[in-house]
């Protein structure tokens, strides 16, 4: 299901802007208390008659069974059908999508091809992996993952040469959370490794962007925590 995400944007728009700057500061977050959990794990779900990835679609094929059945949309929009192999499927009504699928398989298979579509909107759960990461994107969760899961799903920092700075953006009681973390500290077992969640946001960043972090976060209402570069002090709110 494509889950539109106005806050990574935000987040990679800062990012680029702070493409040329140094090593971020360490994050003093050895006694961070935990991120308190979400208000759901699960997914947005817009039903708004539209294919979108993470969807499922019921294709039937009236008169060839063997053509018919449910298939997934995958992240980048496609949906694998028999015999016609592949077919771009995101932004398209179920009848437009219907018509496409009519079109090839009328190209080589058959004639005068009947199809009808059922759209079903994805819930599955989801995390978004932003920043300076290898293979940044948005990611299904099958099992609990921690935070160096969530960055391996990534890819990994794109330079693991730098430090890393970790920032976990979570929705609780209808307003955005946020807290940061030290790569180093959590790999060497110094910090805990938190918890992901659905629907939770993972942005990692070693191009020393911490500043416009900060001027990003107070654009959104806090409840929870942000640790400042180099003061180790949070900003605390009602939990």
């Amino acid at each position: 299901m494509f889950i539109k995400h106005t806050l990574t944007v935000c987040v990679s728009l800062c990012l680029l802007m702070a493409s040329c700057a140094s090593s971020p500061e360490p994050l003093e977050t050895a006694a961070l208390p935990s991120l308190a959990l979400p208000d759901t794990t699960q997914a947005e779900v817009i039903n708004d008659g539209i294919i979108k990835p993470k969807d499922t679609v019921t294709v039937t094929v009236f008169g060839v069974e063997e053509l018919s059945g449910t298939f997934d949309v995958s992240y980048t929009g496609v949906v694998k059908l028999p015999l016609i192999g592949e077919v771009d499927a995101v932004g398209y009504s179920a009848t437009s999508f219907a018509a496409v699928v009519e079109e090839r398989l009328e190209e080589r298979y058959l004639q005068d091809a009947d199809v009808s579509v059922l759209i079903t909107p994805g819930t599955q759960q989801v995390v978004t992996v932003e920043g300076d990461v290898r293979k940044p994107g948005v990611f299904d969760l099958d099992t609990q993952i921690t935070l160096l899961n969530a960055i391996a799903l990534g890819g990994g920092p794109a330079d693991e040469a730098l430090n890393a700075n970790i920032f976990i953006f979570r929705q609780v009681d209808g307003e955005r959370m946020a807290a940061g973390y030290e790569l180093a500290k959590i790999r060497s077992g110094e910090t805990e490794d938190p918890t992901i969640f659905g629907n939770d946001i993972v942005v990692v960043d070693t191009s020393g962007a911490r500043g416009l972090y900060r001027e990003f976060m107070r654009s959104v209402p806090l409840i929870g925590l942000f640790v400042r570069a180099g003061t180790g002090r949070g900003i605390y709110g009602r939990r």
